[in-house]
């Protein structure tokens, strides 16, 4: 703190930013405040008031030089196990009285250049969110859900279009898999885990 203001500094891990190889590196920098009281702007490096863009506009900062290069990789492994137990019957080899299942998966980040991320994901991880409430479905059209998986929420703007409500992606399939010939039949889901299928 000082006497009339207060000052506060930010420490970010190198590990967290992409930069290139080179041994030199030169990077783009800008920093702005705006004084409520005084209905001031101020800019670090000076922005017209008329122009095409702003970037181009922006401060450089020199002298960062042998640098650590970090391989970006992030893995998220995870792991279901559920165990159901029901009376069962004698004779009915398909109600023994219990029931187990087990489930894996792992999401994946991995920095490939300083520019280029490679996401992936086998089996996602249901566990991260809430169940879906149960839902009987005896129309002709599919059972829409909101996405609430983190995999799929990560960056979804880039496939965000105004296309007059329709979606060019749809990363959830409820229910009964496109049929390419009429007279599909339909399938109703009732359970709290909906039935999914990821394109």
């Amino acid at each position: 703190m000082e006497d009339s203001a207060w000052t506060a500094e930010f420490q970010i891990p190198l590990s967290q930013l992409r930069y290139g190889p080179q041994d030199e590196q030169v990077w783009g920098m800008h920093a702005w405040r705006w004084i409520d009281r005084l209905q001031e702007e101020d800019q670090w490096s000076l922005v017209p008031r008329v122009n095409t863009g702003r970037m181009y506009n922006i401060g450089e900062l020199h002298g960062i030089r042998g640098l650590k290069r970090f391989r970006h990789i992030e893995l998220l492994p995870h792991a279901l196990g559920r165990v159901t137990t029901d009376p069962g019957e004698t004779g009915n080899p398909y109600a023994t009285g219990s029931a187990s299942m087990a489930s894996m998966g792992l999401d994946a980040k991995i920095g490939l250049t300083s520019d280029f991320t490679l996401d992936a994901t086998v089996n996602p991880d249901f566990g991260q969110v809430e169940a879906d409430p149960s839902v009987m479905n005896l129309t002709a059209f599919e059972t829409f859900y909101d996405e609430k998986r983190p995999f799929f929420l990560e960056g979804k703007n880039i496939l965000e279009f105004n296309l007059g409500g329709d979606m060019l992606f749809y990363s959830r399939r409820i229910g009964h898999t496109p049929a390419f010939f009429a007279g599909g039949s339909a399938r109703a889901n009732t359970s709290g885990r909906p039935r999914t299928r990821a394109f």
